[in-house]
């Protein structure tokens, strides 16, 4: 059998009623009959009807589909588990409750013979409900729709990230399959299910991973899936708890300089970084009113994320405990 020029590797957890769908929209992607590609759904232990609904769409639907248990609880374990076991030279991923559009794979096999470079990431469109509230979708510099909502948008041209820019998301990421051979996988401390109480960063930190060895990663954004927004990311608590992980997930991505001066177990750079952040909220209170200045509150919980897992690490580190980050990536060679 020929070995197919793409692997669309798709992670799940208990959500089969969202895979069943995104399996309907790659079933009807518009691919040219010359192009082999496959799909490896892997199940991250769930409790539901996930294996009957792969298996019932192997057995009845034209796609090549494969479908593997991972046991190791995480979606890292998951991810590095489908990058094992992909055939192709070019590896896709996108998560299991987004819809693909309809020329989303062959976008991708177009950008890999259109560019040289290794890595790539696409647009992700926040299909929103007709119940979502207006303070959410009204614009604003520091709203999270680029981020907790997961959407990424950096325009319509094709162009390079750089360190500015919000980095590609893991429900739209394609490689070269050399890419993991030399860099390894995804980062086993970090996404849903690592045993932390955030459920971020494995894809962000594995792509600034690739980025600061000099890797360039192309934005593209015709290649596009669309990803429905449940009504539980429109929460403002959620969103608190969201940007609270994700200042944890950043220092467990960067790490902390040796030698940094401290107050209290914390980098002092942090504390003078939170109170700039609360100044600036409380500003926005008073200015822009409750509902504009709720998004700098945001930034105000991310800060404490970063705040708490630098106290946690240092505390770690002074008890003379590895240095996690380094011991975690070193373990990502799983996938070599």
């Amino acid at each position: 059998m020929r070995a197919p020029d793409i692997s669309v590797i798709v992670c799940t957890h208990n959500r089969s009623k969202e895979l069943r769908r995104l399996l309907e929209s790659l079933e009807v992607q518009k691919v040219d009959a010359n192009s082999c590609w496959e799909v490896i759904i892997v199940d991250n232990n769930s409790s539901d009807d996930t294996r009957p609904v792969v298996e019932r769409f192997a057995d009845h639907s034209r796609l090549n589909l494969d479908y593997l248990l991972e046991k190791r609880q995480g979606k890292s374990h998951a991810l590095n588990r489908g990058v094992s076991a992909a055939r192709a030279p070019i590896l896709a991923f996108t998560d299991d409750d987004v819809i693909a559009d309809p020329w989303w794979v062959t976008e991708m096999l177009a950008a890999t013979q259109a560019y040289d470079n290794n890595c790539f990431g696409g647009a992700v469109v926040a299909a929103w409900p007709d119940s979502a509230p207006r303070w959410l979708l009204k614009p604003h510099p520091r709203s999270p729709v680029g981020s907790a909502i997961v959407a990424h948008d950096l325009g319509p041209q094709p162009r390079f990230y750089t360190f500015r820019d919000d980095p590609p998301v893991g429900a739209n990421l394609f490689f070269r399959r050399a890419v993991f051979d030399k860099y390894g996988g995804f980062r086993a401390d970090l996404g849903p299910g690592s045993g932390a109480r955030f459920a971020y960063g494995e894809d962000s930190e594995f792509c600034y991973r690739l980025m600061k060895a000099g890797e360039k990663i192309l934005y593209l954004p015709q290649a596009k899936v669309f990803h429905p927004v449940d009504r539980r990311r429109m929460e403002k608590s959620y969103l608190r708890r969201w940007y609270f992980g994700n200042g944890r997930a950043t220092v467990r991505m960067d790490g902390i300089p040796e030698g940094v001066k401290t107050c209290f177990k914390v980098p002092r750079y942090l504390l003078r970084k939170l109170g700039v952040g609360y100044l600036k909220y409380l500003g926005a209170l008073l200015k822009e009113g409750r509902e504009a200045s709720f998004f700098y509150q945001l930034h105000v919980y991310r800060i404490l994320g970063e705040v708490y897992e630098s106290y946690l690490l240092l505390g770690r580190r002074q008890c003379g405990i590895q240095n996690l980050e380094m011991r975690d990536y070193e373990s990502n060679r799983e996938v070599s």
